[in-house]
């Protein structure tokens, strides 16, 4: 009983005939989800399978009726494909709000971000900065532009949108911190995007964005844009939590992007990486000034165009404001929040990857 959503495969884009994918849309869970057509069932097979059958079956309709491109490929990318509907089938199954009120502490452990390419952190793991959060399928629509790996394709994502602190979700137009000096004191969200994009036999490409490191005044969690890269000037009360991240880095502000660079959605592996220096998301969606972020989150429909992807090829480029618009993000699914979301890893690849390959931006 829950309506389909089809979706044209992308290559076939500018055919009549194509492939489709379908995603369903569940009315009780506000979340487009294979799994909910089925029930909570335990194995990711009978995901895949189901999701398979609908596939073959579903009614085709006219290309130019679908704006939001494919969520499916064949050849070695059905492998990605595999492996995130198997994540997301685990989210679906888990859902239940994501409101704690976690917040992190100068004595935690962040050791888990970096490193190794698992997609979930171990079960005894406990998310405090960003716990409060959603998340959806989503894809990129790249346009043309120099860039390899996975900037060349991504059609399999999940994108996580959060608060690096706790919001007063009761009572949204609370300051967080409303004791924390300057406009930390004032800010009611802090937000965060994260994208994890997978390929065939790699692990995922993970992408982390964030606004500003003192968080916003407007509820709006799409009132700002939202870079890779922050300046290292910060209030005073986040002073600690910089210091702790210096541990890891000696650019604790930077996020790499060099790995996602470095393999196709495919699998295959770039000889010779090209990434740009920093990214920017600029909104194309507005939220309201009414609802705390989650709410905002939950209103989203299938097939929103999220976010326009600037980036900036050189730190040169940064200075004097040079960007390229190189893709939009858009929603294949509604947002869910789930308990498995505590687990859920983004990646944090240090910026000095990046720098070895690219020493004159040092």
């Amino acid at each position: 009983g829950c309506p389909l959503l089809l979706v044209p495969h992308n290559d076939s884009l500018q055919h009549k005939d194509c492939d489709f994918s379908v995603i369903v849309h569940h009315p009780h869970h506000r979340a487009s989800v294979l799994a909910s057509s089925m029930g909570c069932v335990p194995s990711p097979h009978d995901c895949l399978e189901r999701f398979d059958s609908l596939t073959s079956t579903a009614h085709r309709v006219p290309v130019k009726e679908h704006p939001l491109a494919a969520f499916i490929s064949g050849g070695a990318s059905s492998h990605a494909k595999q492996t995130l509907l198997a994540l997301w089938h685990g989210l679906v199954c888990h859902q239940r709000p994501c409101t704690t009120n976690a917040f992190p502490s100068i004595s935690d452990n962040f050791d888990a971000l970096f490193g190794h390419h698992a997609d979930l952190h171990e079960e005894t793991y406990s998310k405090t900065i960003c716990a409060q959060g959603a998340v959806c399928l989503a894809r990129v629509e790249w346009h043309a532009s120099e860039y390899t790996g996975l900037f060349k394709r991504a059609d399999y994502c999940l994108l996580r949108c959060s608060s690096a602190l706790p919001s007063k979700l009761d009572n949204p137009r609370c300051p967080m911190l409303s004791k924390a000096p300057g406009s930390l004191g004032r800010s009611v969200v802090m937000p965060f995007i994260a994208l994890k994009v997978f390929c065939a036999g790699h692990g995922s490409g993970n992408l982390l964005f964030g606004g500003r490191k003192t968080g916003q005044e407007e509820l709006d969690f799409f009132a700002h844009s939202a870079c890779t890269h922050f300046s290292e000037r910060c209030n005073l009360a986040m002073w600690p939590v910089l210091r702790r991240f210096r541990k890891y880095s000696e650019y604790p502000t930077q996020s790499g992007l060099s790995h996602f660079a470095s393999v196709a959605q495919d699998g295959s592996v770039e000889q010779h990486p090209r990434f740009p220096w920093a990214l920017i998301l600029r909104p194309l969606y507005r939220g309201d000034n009414n609802r705390n972020f989650l709410q905002q989150l939950d209103s989203i429909g299938t097939g929103t165009q999220l976010y326009r992807i600037l980036a900036c090829a050189s730190p040169t480029d940064a200075i004097n404001g040079n960007m390229q618009h190189i893709g939009t993000i858009s929603t294949v699914s509604t947002f869910i929040q789930s308990a498995l979301e505590n687990r859920l890893r983004f990646r944090h690849q240090l910026k000095e990857d990046d720098y070895r390959l690219r020493p004159h931006w040092k």
